[in-house]
């Protein structure tokens, strides 16, 4: 059993938080891929491979800062993170963006997400900062993925995201976490 003290809403809360989270993350394990799929189609339109790269950036990202919740889209903790994506001005690299939206639930509206235009891939960087402890973690995608991924005709996007989504985190980008 998780339950650690108590709090202001009563002594089985965190076993109850607890219990919801393990819950959620269990019935979606099978249903892992839809999940993010759907998610990222819902901020998208579709769930390409850059699209769902950004996601997967997201979720790591929150996973590094301690603030991953079953539904991090509409966590309190959405409000936690600031989310920079700099990227050459082309539709498959600023579609990271809109998967680091998906995955963090940062948004342009809550004024902690932001496009910022660089001039070659070569300096395309995606990081996500704790706003609270300044804690930052340094998404750059490989190298062996952006070849694989670049330039897809549209009717391969679909089946490439999900790819994207069954790889391993360290076979889509490298991650540098700094305190």
């Amino acid at each position: 059993m998780i339950c650690s003290g108590t709090s202001s809403r009563g002594p089985h809360s965190n076993f109850a938080g607890a219990a919801f989270f393990l819950a959620v993350s269990n019935s979606r394990a099978g249903n892992r891929y839809s999940w993010g799929r759907e998610r990222v189609t819902d901020i998208h339109g579709g769930a390409g491979p850059w699209a769902v790269a950004g996601y997967r950036m997201g979720l790591r990202a929150l996973k590094e800062l301690d603030l991953l919740s079953p539904t991090p889209h509409t966590s309190v903790n959405r409000f936690a993170v600031e989310v920079i994506h700099k990227s050459p001005k082309e539709i498959q690299f600023t579609s990271i963006v809109d998967g680091l939206h998906a995955g963090t639930g940062a948004s342009l509206g809550k004024m902690n997400l932001k496009l910022v235009e660089v001039g070659s891939v070569t300096e395309m960087v995606s990081l996500v900062i704790h706003r609270e402890s300044g804690k930052q973690v340094e998404f750059r995608v490989l190298g062996t993925f952006l070849e694989e991924y670049r330039d897809l005709p549209r009717e391969e996007l679909l089946a490439a995201g999900q790819r994207v989504l069954r790889l391993a985190d360290e076979e889509i980008f490298e991650v540098t976490v700094t305190p």
